[in-house]
C-alpha cells in the first residue's frame, strides 16, 4: 500500500511564539490510539510506533503545507523550517512560516483555521472489530508525508484502507468498497455471538401476570441487543462556545444540525437548526447539552410540534446510546415520554424483571 492518505485530527492549531524567534504554527497532527469518528464503514485508531521509521530516518522530505496545497508552503524538514515530534499523545508539529504566507498566521490567531492534518503511507495496518463488533483498521507502521493545518477537512478517501481489508479477508475490492458504501463491512468478519435473553420462566412463579410482564419487557429489549453490533460514537468534549456557524461548509452544516426546517434554499444554512456536531462530524457532548438546554429546541422557531418531537426524540437517544447520560426531563416531557421506571407501566416492568432477576440464574437484563 503506498498511495498517500489523509487523515484529520480534533484539536485547536495554535501560534507558538517564543523569544525573539518568529511567529510559529502548531497542533498536533495526529493522536494515538483515539477512535476516529465513522470513516464509512469502518473507525480507525493510529498506533504510537506509526511514525517509528519516518522519525528514524530523520523525517525526509516531509512538508508543511496549508490544506495540503503546494501553492502553499510553509515549511519543509528539509530547511530546518519544520520541527516534528512524537510523545505519548501523538504527533507533534510546529512550523515557522515565511513572511509572506503571514495571512495563514492570522487565520490561525483569529480562530478561522482551527483542525491539523496528515497526510502518510501505509506500510502495515490491521483489521478487527471494536468491542461494539463494529470493523476497526489499526494503522501499525508508515511514512508521513506532510502536515497542515486545514480550515475545512473534507470527508476523507478511505480506499486505500478498503482494498488492505479485502486483501486481508481474501474478497474482490469492489465488494468490499460495495459493502462500506451500503454500510455492511461487518459481514467479512467473524460474527459475534448474539446475546441470549433466557425467555424460560419458572413454572413454579405463582404471580402469571409478573410472567407476562417480564417476557413482555424481555422482548422489548431484544431489539437492542442483535449481536451486540451497536455502535457507539467518538464522542468529543471540546468546549462548544469553540465552534461557530462559521467554521462549518453548508455540507457539514446540514449533517450537524437535527432539524431541516424546509424553509429557504438546501445551500442555506438559515434553513438548519440545533446543531451538535462538530465539522469534522464528530458528536459533540456539549453541544447535545446546549441542544437540550433552555436557549436549545425549547428556543426554536419556525417548526411543526412533530419536528419538535421528533429532534427531541433524537436527543433523548444520544444521551442514552452515546452520551451514556440520563436525559433531562424536560426533553422527555417534549418528546412525551416518561423517564425509565417513572409512572405505573415503568414501575411495574422494573419490579417484574427485578424480581426475576432475583430468582433466575442468568438475570434477566433490566431496561
Amino acid at each position: 500500500m503506498n498511495d498517500v492518505e489523509r487523515r484529520y485530527t480534533r484539536g485547536l492549531v495554535e501560534v507558538r511564539a517564543e523569544p525573539d524567534a518568529p511567529q510559529q504554527i502548531g497542533g498536533y497532527a495526529a493522536k494515538f490510539m483515539r477512535l476516529s469518528q465513522n470513516l464509512g464503514g469502518f473507525v480507525e485508531q493510529i498506533e504510537p510506533r506509526f511514525f517509528a521509521k519516518s522519525q528514524a530516518d530523520g523525517w525526509p522530505g516531509v512538508m508543511a503545507r496549508y490544506n495540503h496545497s503546494d501553492n502553499m508552503l510553509l515549511g519543509t524538514t528539509a530547511a530546518g523550517t519544520l520541527r516534528l515530534a512524537v510523545d505519548a499523545t501523538g504527533l507533534d508539529y510546529t512550523v515557522v512560516p515565511p513572511s509572506s504566507r503571514a495571512d495563514v498566521v492570522e487565520l490561525v490567531q483569529r480562530g478561522d483555521v482551527r483542525q491539523s492534518s496528515f497526510a502518510f503511507r501505509t506500510f502495515e495496518d490491521e483489521w478487527a472489530q471494536t468491542e461494539q463488533g463494529f470493523p476497526l483498521r489499526t494503522l501499525v507502521s508508515g511514512a508521513l508525508v506532510d502536515v497542515a493545518p486545514v480550515n475545512s477537512p473534507a470527508y476523507p478517501d478511505t480506499s486505500t484502507g478498503l482494498r488492505s481489508l479485502a486483501a486481508q479477508v481474501g474478497a474482490d475490492p469492489d465488494e468490499v468498497l460495495q459493502a462500506a458504501a451500503a454500510n455492511e463491512l461487518r459481514r467479512f468478519f467473524a460474527h459475534p455471538p448474539a446475546t441470549v435473553i433466557d425467555m424460560h420462566v419458572n413454572r413454579n412463579t405463582p404471580d402469571e401476570k409478573l410472567q407476562e410482564i417480564a417476557r413482555q419487557a424481555a422482548e422489548a429489549a431484544l431489539g437492542n441487543v442483535e449481536g451486540g453490533t451497536e455502535v457507539r460514537e467518538t464522542v468529543s468534549d471540546e468546549p462548544w462556545s469553540n465552534f461557530t456557524p462559521a467554521d462549518y461548509d453548508i455540507a457539514q452544516w446540514r449533517r450537524a444540525c437535527l432539524i431541516d426546517t424546509g424553509e429557504g434554499a438546501e445551500d442555506s444554512k438559515g434553513r438548519y437548526k440545533l446543531p451538535v456536531r462538530e465539522p469534522d462530524g464528530d458528536l459533540n457532548r456539549n453541544g447535545v447539552h446546549a441542544a437540550a438546554g433552555g436557549h436549545g429546541l425549547g428556543a426554536v422557531t419556525g417548526i411543526s410540534d412533530a419536528q419538535r418531537t421528533a429532534a427531541a426524540k433524537t436527543l433523548i437517544s444520544l444521551y442514552r446510546d452515546q452520551l451514556t447520560e440520563d436525559p433531562p426531563e424536560s426533553l422527555l416531557a417534549m418528546a412525551g415520554m416518561r423517564s425509565a421506571g417513572q409512572g405505573e407501566a415503568g414501575g411495574e416492568v422494573r419490579a417484574a424483571m427485578v424480581a426475576l432477576a432475583a430468582k433466575q440464574r442468568p438475570p434477566y437484563p433490566l431496561p
